[in-house]
């Protein structure tokens, strides 16, 4: 896996360069200290010598410091530049004419002899004698002699002795002599320097290749994570699915930070290595004699290696990678406790197995994203036409082929390398290829992680795949659920492997990748003949085996989108058809497109296991008679001719409801005492004029009314609802009048473009209340006192133009958002300045980008949360100072 393309580079603070000793501003690098010190008299080298190694040592990705600026006359060296010498790993003086006659050189110099001297530091002093001979060093001859002359007139003569003793002992070490080691070609210099601090610094670096792209903010993340400076023995682990970059990162990261530990180690390819004969023990003795640094003691058998690791580790403060575990006693029998190791101890794991670092009780995890479509196009240019983008006749269909990798980077790699050279007929073959069958060399790394699953576990990682992505979980946990297949332990090990992901919203997700494997495992059995595959995903191939009835036993699922009507003739063969099967064991059932169906058959009512019926699209439907007392779930949408719902009081299971854009839907006989019903959605039913009485639906928690334009009342809101959180009422423009009283729990609130509301009872109560949209409202003119709603931390009321005022704003300690632009009718705000509110300055940039209408969804939440934001009532100049201001 790549990520950050030739450029190792990281990024660097710069400041023009001014003449001076190289003391100055310390500029902090982003993750940790830094890795070499440069000490040079600036008007000197600054521009020249300097300069281009500084690059250098940069390029390859050495963190090197050097000044910005120069120390004003008389100021001491900087605590912060004391540490940046005592940090770094290697110093590297470059002794010109005009250096000793530096003060802070001279001081940067004693401070890098300190902190070699020191054992405990082991720092590196590696010098470059630019234009003077090791000789004028040694001795402080030449310009050097007068140099120290001048000192003497300014400083006490043991401040200067000890200058002169620390130039002595530099001046005897081994370094580059420009004139005699290239013969003053300072560029050849510069390439034997940086080659010598490689050496030095990366003698026991991972090999990461040159083509990474993005890797910068994953460095930035596990920085964070690692916590390096503190105490204890921290386990961060990198959890994802197979060629994410799990790897990739977990080297980058050890090459950066495992050179400031007592003893450091890398072991890759845990796993695998285990699958071999005496597989731990190996892994215990290439720990042991990397710590060690040398291989004659070794353990015999996995106790003694467990007792010599204990050994060797204690109080040692270590930094150690495992790459690539997928189970916590490989970790015990590795590394064993927390407690061998010294403080300060950091201990690094990748896995494709979330719950390998839950059971571990890691302190961090981390997750990489997949790679951004800019950086996955880069990374793929770098293998296919090694640059950092594509030529200009090939970019249309590089971006094609980028697609397919979904952000992959593993696959990103392989698809480039093999396209590398090639004509563009063999990538317009290769793209159709693609879009058909994954690539093998993917799909095999992916698999590793589908094997590791359970019968269960693959099975629904496979329904999934075929048909369930974007889909709610409730949907297949019925009929998964029933197929003893215990989806709730499932799908959670699903998410652990990074297989399957899941939100808050409850929709399955699965990466393009994972997805192309799981349909490919279906079809592999035999490619050439549908009737034979387990799952029937592509709806042509479902239609033709059904038509010419090739279903064998094989088949399990299957699925239709199409307005063909079939007979129990066609299913005959089908005997293990899960989702169909005998009617009686039927559990969701879908109705789309089905323009000849006028009436909903009777017989539906008798399906005595149906959980979730979806009419969609049933153009000419006009009548539901009945329906089973088992449903969950009821989806109607774009049924244009259906007038009536019947009466929903015995569907004593029911928990959710959406009717949608039933444009002539004019009534619904009755939802009664629904126990269980959660979710209620009825959007664009312009017909419809009021809704049964809600008020008995005591544990609905959703409650969402868009685009009825003939609504004139929601029937029981007020009062009843006790555990509802979320209310949406949008675009319904006959509505006078809303009562929320008694909603105590009621978190959300958006009544959007309700054109003729008038009035608001009981938005007081509401004392759960986060967030509160009520843009569009445009006859509202009053608002009851707003000072009990302690909780609510966004308000919005763009364009309420009648609004003349907004009263409690100044006990809202909680909010940190307040939006009233167009509100032209308000003459006067209370004071603010006890709110979270920043009321010095208008709204930035980034509101306005964020959301040009100003409706503020609630999952946008966390930015505020974040962010300090602006009153953006530009008509309304405020000050802190005051409790009104005039427009």
């Amino acid at each position: 896996m790549d990520y950050e393309g030739n450029t190792k580079k990281r990024k660097r603070s710069s400041s023009a360069d001014t003449a001076g000793s190289s003391s100055s501003t310390f500029a902090p690098v982003s993750g940790g200290e830094y890795e070499v010190f440069l000490s040079f008299r600036g008007e000197d080298t600054r521009k020249t010598f300097t300069d281009h190694l500084y690059n250098a040592l940069v390029q390859v990705g050495i963190r090197t410091f050097r000044d910005n600026e120069e120390l004003p006359v008389g100021e001491e060296i900087r605590p912060a530049l004391l540490k940046a010498i005592k940090e770094s790993i290697i110093s590297i003086p470059i002794f010109s004419k005009g250096y000793a006659s530096s003060k802070w050189c001279l001081r940067e110099l004693a401070k890098m002899v300190e902190c070699h001297n020191d054992d405990t530091m082991k720092q590196k002093i590696l010098p470059i004698f630019y234009d003077v001979e090791p000789s004028d060093v040694r001795h402080q001859t030449g310009t050097y002699e007068k140099a120290f002359r001048q000192h003497l007139k300014h400083f006490d003569k043991k401040t200067v002795q000890g200058w002169k003793e620390a130039m002595r002992e530099v001046g005897e070490m081994k370094g580059w002599e420009l004139k005699k080691e290239t013969n003053g070609h300072e560029g050849e210099l510069v390439k034997r320097v940086v080659s010598k601090v490689l050496l030095e610094l990366k003698k026991n670096y991972m090999v990461v290749t040159d083509n990474l792209v993005g890797i910068y903010h994953h460095e930035e993340e596990m920085t964070k994570l690692l916590h390096v400076g503190s105490n204890g023995v921290h386990i961060v682990g990198i959890y994802g699915m197979g060629g994410i970059g799990k790897t990739t990162i977990a080297k980058v990261i050890y090459n950066k930070f495992s050179v400031h530990f007592d003893c450091f180690c890398f072991l890759s390819n845990v796993r695998e290595t285990l699958q071999q004969h005496n597989g731990l023990l190996i892994l215990q003795n290439q720990l042991i004699s990397t710590i060690k640094k040398e291989k004659k003691e070794q353990a015999d058998n996995v106790d003694e290696g467990i007792n010599m690791i204990k050994r060797i580790f204690c109080n040692k403060k270590v930094f150690i990678v495992l790459d690539d575990v997928d189970d916590k006693s490989q970790f015990d029998k590795i590394v064993g406790k927390r407690d061998w190791f010294g403080l300060g101890s950091r201990i690094i794991i990748t896995t494709r197995d979330k719950h390998v670092l839950i059971l571990l009780k890691a302190n961090e995890t981390y997750e990489p994203p997949i790679m951004e479509p800019c950086h996955s196009l880069q990374l793929f240019s770098k293998h296919a036409f090694m640059r950092e983008s594509p030529p200009e006749d090939y970019h249309d269909i590089s971006k094609c082929v980028v697609s397919t990798a979904a952000g992959l980077p593993l696959a990103l790699e392989i698809i480039g390398s093999f396209l590398f050279g090639k004509e563009k007929a063999a990538w317009e073959s290769t793209l159709r290829k693609l879009k058909e069958i994954p690539d093998d060399n993917v799909q095999e790394k992916l698999r590793i992680s589908y094997k590791a699953l359970d019968n269960s576990q693959q099975q629904i990682f496979l329904d999934i795949a075929c048909f369930f992505i974007g889909v709610d979980k409730r949907l297949p946990f019925y009929f998964w659920d029933d197929s003893e297949f215990f989806p709730i332990i499932a799908v959670e090990v699903l998410q652990l492997k990074s297989l399957v992901k899941m939100g808050d919203d409850n929709i399955l997700r699965m990466h393009d990748q994972l997805r192309d494997l799981g349909r490919q495992i279906v079809r592999e059995k035999n490619l050439n003949d549908p009737g034979e595959h387990s799952r029937l995903f592509r709806h042509n191939e479902a239609l033709d085996v059904l038509v010419k009835q090739m279903g064998t036993r094989n088949v399990e699922a299957l699925e239709l989108r199409s307005p063909y009507c079939f007979t129990a003739e066609e299913f005959k063969e089908l005997r293990n058809l899960r989702d169909i099967g005998k009617s009686s064991q039927l559990e969701t059932l879908s109705l789309i497109s089905c323009y000849k169906l006028r009436t909903l058959p009777t017989e539906i009512g008798a399906i005595s296991r149906l959980k979730d019926l979806k009419l969609r699209s049933c153009k000419n439907l006009q009548c539901i008679l009945a329906l089973p007392p088992s449903l969950f779930t009821i989806h109607v949408e774009d049924c244009e001719s259906l007038k009536r719902l019947p009466d929903l009081s015995n569907l004593k299971k029911l928990q959710r409801i959406d009717i949608v854009k039933c444009k002539n839907l004019i009534k619904i006989q009755g939802f009664g005492k629904l126990e269980l019903f959660t979710s209620l959605n009825i959007s664009d039913c312009e017909s419809l004029e009021r809704l049964p009485d809600v008020s008995n639906l005591r544990m609905l928690k959703d409650l969402h009314i868009y685009g009825c334009q003939k609504l004139v009342e929601i029937e029981g809101l007020g009062g009843g609802l006790k555990s509802l959180e979320k209310l949406g009422v949008l675009l319904c423009t006959s509505l006078e009048r809303l009562d929320l009283s008694g909603l105590k729990n009621l978190k959300e609130l958006k009544i959007l473009d309700c054109k003729n509301l008038t009035e608001i009872q009981g938005l007081e109560e509401l004392e759960s209340l986060g967030f509160l949209n009520m843009a569009g409202c445009k006859l509202i003119e009053k608002l009851p006192d707003l000072s009990n709603l302690k909780k609510l931390k966004i308000l919005l009321a763009v364009f309420c133009e009648k609004l003349t005022e907004i009263r409690g704003l100044e006990e809202l300690k909680s909010l940190k958002l307040l939006d009233i632009s167009g509100c032209k009718s308000i003459e006067r705000l209370p004071d603010l300045s006890n709110t979270r509110i920043d009321t010095n300055s208008s709204m930035g940039e980034d509101w306005e980008s964020e959301s040009e209408d100003r409706y503020v969804e609630p999952n946008e939440w966390s930015k505020w949360e974040s962010e300090e934001w602006k009153i953006p009532c530009s008509p309304i100049p405020w000050s802190p100072s005051s409790s009104s201001s005039p427009r």
